[in-house]
């Protein structure tokens, strides 16, 4: 350090914010300071990118199957250029494995610096950013230069053709469910890469992994959602040790509730036995036919299986729930169900006994 930066330093003391200040001046040969004029100026190419200028933000995507890209930073700075720094999504710095410094020839001084890269493409969707820093920068919160290398993945699964919103998608209960996934990446998927596929709460089966082509694949699987488990629906892909997630259902989705349909009683007037009939869109529920008195008297109940299928048949024969006939007249009556959808309930419906 130079003595009259020294002497500085010693008179501001502890005050952070002027010592910052200080550190933004460099020393040029003589004892003059010269104020830091900000960022430092970069060149970004990209090789085999057709040699366009990059700024901010680049998509790298892979060209071949070794899964690399390389691009070339040259750096300039009347302060002198002091560091790279390549991080993850974590904030790890993988500069020294990924970046190589190299100075023009016959430079010393730092004021002009290339940075080479090799940056590998791996099998999921995240993000790198490069920051350069000059020598007047030498806390993170100083001004630099920063790029943003995205390496993106997308998927879309459908069933039956068709394809699921998490938002809106909803397993039935121990039903088994044939998915295709289809995942377009950054890198090439090859046949020496590992594919697992895993479920914290669905069972997974045929599992089934085809590479399309160079940067897409499918996989195909049958997923059940066992009765009694909850929270979001999601597979886990793992390549070559890089997971992704994909939901298929999220918290919150709901089955939209089935209906209770065309209900009718037959014969209507009744004498001694009539048919409940209905349709439904349900899977399955426990059932109760509620019957009324006009006045809204609850005078019969009877309780019946669905076990799904569109339609539903229950007989009935007059009797209250002790046993004893009811007597002539109008009476009102609607089919409840509990459902794994929910409570469903039919219209009011309206039946006479004639005896």
């Amino acid at each position: 350090m130079w003595a009259a930066e020294a002497d500085i330093l010693a008179v501001l003391g502890a005050n952070s914010t002027y010592r910052e200040m200080v550190a933004q001046y460099a020393l040029l040969g003589d004892p003059l300071m010269v104020l830091d004029a900000g960022e430092p100026e970069l060149d970004v190419t990209l090789v085999g990118g057709g040699g366009e200028p990059i700024v901010d933000e680049v998509d790298l995507v892979a060209l071949d199957a070794s899964n690399l890209r390389q691009l070339q930073i040259t750096a300039r700075d009347e302060a002198g250029i002091d560091r790279i720094e390549i991080l993850d999504e974590s904030g790890t710095d993988l500069s020294a494995s990924l970046s190589t410094e190299v100075l023009p020839a016959g430079v010393q001084d730092h004021q002009q610096v290339r940075f080479d890269l090799e940056i590998p493409i791996d099998p999921h969707d995240y993000q790198l950013t490069v920051k350069v820093f000059d020598s007047g920068g030498s806390l993170e919160t100083d001004r630099h230069y920063q790029l943003i290398l995205n390496m993106a993945q997308t998927s879309e699964f459908t069933v039956d053709a068709e394809v699921i919103d998490p938002d809106t998608y909803v397993f039935p209960p121990d039903e088994p469910i044939a998915f295709i996934g289809a995942v377009t990446g950054s890198s090439w998927f090859t046949e020496e890469m590992v594919m697992e596929l895993s479920s914290d709460n669905l069972d997974l089966s045929n599992v089934v992994f085809n590479l399309d082509k160079s940067l897409e694949m499918t996989m195909q699987f049958t997923a059940v959602a066992p009765a009694g488990t909850s929270g979001d629906r999601s597979v886990v892909l793992d390549i070559n040790g890089h997971e992704t997630t994909y939901m298929l259902q999220a918290v919150g989705a709901q089955l939209p509730l089935p209906e209770i349909s065309n209900v009718i009683n037959f014969p209507n007037p009744m004498v001694d036995n009539t048919r409940f009939i209905f349709e439904s869109g349900a899977s399955g529920g426990q059932g109760l036919i509620r019957v009324f008195s006009v006045g809204g008297r609850n005078v019969a109940g009877i309780k019946f299986q669905f076990n799904g299928g569109g339609s539903g048949i229950v007989q009935w024969d007059g009797r209250d729930s002790d046993g004893d006939q009811l007597g002539n007249g109008t009476y009102l009556y609607r089919i409840e169900m509990d459902t794994p959808a929910g409570n469903i309930t039919s219209d009011m419906q309206r039946l006479v006994i004639m005896r």
